[in-house]
């Protein structure tokens, strides 16, 4: 991880395909982009992690995972955007490495979601609690020393 955010900052890079790649929907930083404007607020510092809100303004593809990449911090579990699994896991105590193997996905969740519905001008809320497999991983970083599988 790189440092860690200590106060809000909004990543204002525009996004576009990553032409460097041979993954057709891998997603870049690219002065060829569109405009892609994200806000994130730190929440707390985790071991070598980052818990962190985030606000998309604009809506690219990955705009999320290429903005959190982009200012080294990926996010955990990405396959695309993410350091590799290996490279991660290597740093990492045993009893880490035994419980993100487990985690088989991107520590990526939307606690809330809102938008202005398209066809009726209404404005469309939904919200989702921290899963429980989140949970389990958040206090595994904070220092909690059991492992059941994440």
């Amino acid at each position: 991880m790189s440092k860690p955010l200590t106060n809000a900052v909004t990543v204002d890079m525009p996004i576009g395909p990553a032409l460097d790649s041979t993954i057709r929907i891998k997603q870049a930083v690219t002065p060829q982009g569109k405009p892609s404007q994200t806000h994130f607020q730190p929440l707390d510092e985790i071991r070598d992690s980052q818990l962190v809100e985030v606000r998309p303004l604009t809506g690219r593809t990955h705009q999320i995972r290429v903005h959190l990449h982009s200012i080294g911090l990926p996010v955990v579990g990405d396959p695309l955007y993410g350091t590799s699994r290996r490279h991660r896991l290597k740093s990492m105590d045993d009893e880490i490495r035994y419980c993100l193997k487990f985690f088989k996905r991107q520590a990526l969740h939307a606690h809330r979601l809102g938008f202005v519905h398209p066809r009726s001008g209404i404005e469309m809320e939904f919200k989702s609690p921290l899963p429980e497999d989140y949970r389990k991983l958040i206090n595994l970083l904070n220092g909690e020393r059991y492992c059941q599988t994440v």
